[in-house]
């Protein structure tokens, strides 16, 4: 550690620049891809496998009903029972790549895991992974080779610091619940308590993970979800110290861009503490914007649904390609960046709207 040129301190990781080919791209694309495309269905498709074990009355948890309607009790029918049609038998890392180079976006990439825990890549960290259960495929690697060749940066996005308060794990009535589908081997994780906070084991869980992806894809942006906040904070550090001190080995520029929520935000009061420290990375702000021009660049993530679907959603419409390229200039003129967002079908094919959306911004970027 001691070589590092970043130190797993605030101090030292804080001197890291923002990368010239980040501040130059300004449009990026990623996918919400995994088992929750398989219901396809609500508001935020991505988050079904959270909801539909959440007992609770139409109106505040309609996406628990629908799965008592369509598919049965998740005692019975839990979010296992989805992966076997998660095929990708369509997905071609080549075709993907060709469609979001021809929009003119500079980085895409995956969301490599998302809340639920599902990893895209050969995990030896996190067997539950796309290799062991579903696809028998590695969907990270597949791409990560086909968008470098077509010129894009590579991105990788993490969203499983929450996977910890994902599954109902203590509920013995839920699938997920029961000790026989729980821990290593299983695709539940191991039980705890409602309220318990993440122990020593999920902690290295989530890091390796992120060094795992570090070291066998040399990613040039890594985008964190919320949730982060919930980890300690040496954690926290020693994974930005790790990354960026990569860049001498790699000789390139890397960057990390997360969602700064204050803790106290999140719990209730009025502490300032954050994800990771002001400067550290570039700050992103789910479908937002800001209002004035910025000294220090910032970026976007939003969804080229018309809802917020983020995964495949089949009743879902597309934003016009108009409302895109505004999107995308606004942010522009302000110092920011678009991190677009398409949502395959599960057996990873691109829907044909998606598809016209991204070629009508391909074409006014020329």
């Amino acid at each position: 550690m001691s070589e590092r040129k970043y130190q797993p301190t605030w101090d030292s990781i804080v001197t890291h620049p923002t990368p010239k080919w980040f501040r130059d791209a300004k449009f990026g694309i990623y996918t919400h891809w995994g088992p929750y495309s398989v219901p396809a269905w609500g508001e935020n498709t991505t988050w079904y496998s959270y909801a539909m074990y959440r007992e609770a009355d139409e109106n505040n948890n309609p996406a628990y009903h629908h799965h008592l309607r369509e598919y049965g009790h998740p005692s019975e029918h839990g979010y296992t029972e989805f992966l076997p049609e998660f095929t990708g038998e369509k997905f071609d890392a080549d075709e993907w790549a060709e469609i979001f180079a021809g929009s003119g976006a500079k980085f895409a990439g995956p969301c490599a895991i998302h809340h639920d825990g599902y990893a895209l890549w050969d995990s030896k960290v996190n067997h539950r992974n796309s290799m062991n259960f579903g696809p028998g495929r590695n969907f990270v690697a597949e791409q990560e080779k086909a968008f470098r060749a077509k010129g894009l940066k590579f991105a990788t996005t993490f969203h499983h610091a929450f996977n910890w308060f994902w599954f109902p794990v203590w509920n013995k009535e839920m699938d997920c619940g029961k000790p026989e589908n729980q821990g290593p081997g299983k695709f539940y994780p191991k039980f705890h308590e409602e309220h318990a906070m993440p122990d020593k084991e999920y902690h290295e869980w989530w890091l390796g993970q992120t060094k795992e992806i570090i070291d066998q894809y040399a990613p040039d942006l890594i985008w964190f979800d919320f949730g982060v906040f919930s980890l300690m904070e040496k954690y926290r550090k020693e994974f930005m110290s790790y990354y960026y001190s990569k860049e001498a080995e790699w000789n390139k520029e890397v960057i990390v861009t997360f969602k700064e929520i204050a803790v106290g935000q999140m719990l209730g009061n009025k502490s300032t503490q954050f994800t990771f420290a002001p400067g550290t990375g570039i700050m992103d702000y789910e479908k937002g914007k800001l209002n004035n021009l910025t000294d220090n660049m910032w970026i976007t993530d939003t969804t080229i649904d018309s809802r917020s679907g983020w995964g495949y959603v089949r009743e879902s419409g597309y934003k016009s390609p108009e409302r895109l390229i505004h999107n995308l200039v606004d942010r522009v003129s302000k110092n920011g960046s678009l991190l677009l967002n398409v949502g395959p079908r599960p057996d990873g094919s691109i829907p044909e709207e998606a598809q016209y959306c991204l070629n009508e911004m391909g074409k006014w970027l020329e």
